[in-house]
């Protein structure tokens, strides 16, 4: 199993130019006079050295924090790349009947409000066993289309609907017909 490595911390360009600044001021105070013995320039030009090498790893570390936070700026607004979806507010959806029962398919329920879908639209649900689909979605689907009195012809591969719902659709005058050719409800 591959590890991820730690993310990546940030050098702050203000520790890198203060240590610059005291190695210079340490190359200034111990850089000598003419004429002055050689073991003196080799300690004021490692002192320089230093300096130059921090110097230069601010302004690297002064560049990274450029880009990273130029970066975040870009990530933080929009792009639109994949369009401008948004959930509709309550407003929109009153102005759209999405709350409106009449002669529509319940969908759902958002912020406590029953949702419904126009007749006319088709509806896919895709989602992993287990997840709700025929309870949270069909099932109250088919009792508020049987409510608006609507016929139903439900396709149900697991007979699921129609042995929760049937006895209830008849007791409404309904008449539940099991087209089960697999017999998957077992023999009546």
């Amino acid at each position: 199993m591959a590890s991820t490595p730690p993310p990546e911390r940030l050098q702050s360009p203000n520790s890198a130019f203060t240590l610059a600044s005291a190695f210079a001021a340490l190359a200034w105070v111990a850089w000598p006079e003419a004429g002055s013995v050689w073991q003196l320039y080799i300690v004021a030009g490692f002192y320089t050295y230093v300096a130059a090498i921090a110097c230069l790893s601010g302004v690297v570390a002064l560049r990274k924090d450029y880009l990273v936070r130029r970066a975040k700026a870009r990530a933080a607004r929009p792009s639109h790349t994949h369009g401008q979806a948004r959930f509709a507010s309550l407003a929109e959806r009153e102005r759209a009947g999405l709350h409106d029962p009449s002669g529509k398919m319940l969908l759902g329920e958002v912020d406590g409000l029953p949702l419904f879908l126009p007749a006319q639209l088709s509806l896919s649900v895709q989602a992993p066993a287990g997840t709700g689909k025929t309870s949270a979605l069909a099932s109250a689907a088919a009792l508020h289309a049987a409510q608006q009195g609507y016929a139903l012809c439900i396709s149900d591969v697991k007979p699921e609907i129609v042995h929760a719902w049937g006895p209830e659709l008849e007791r409404r005058g309904f008449r539940v017909v099991l087209n089960d050719p697999a017999e998957l409800m077992g023999r009546d």
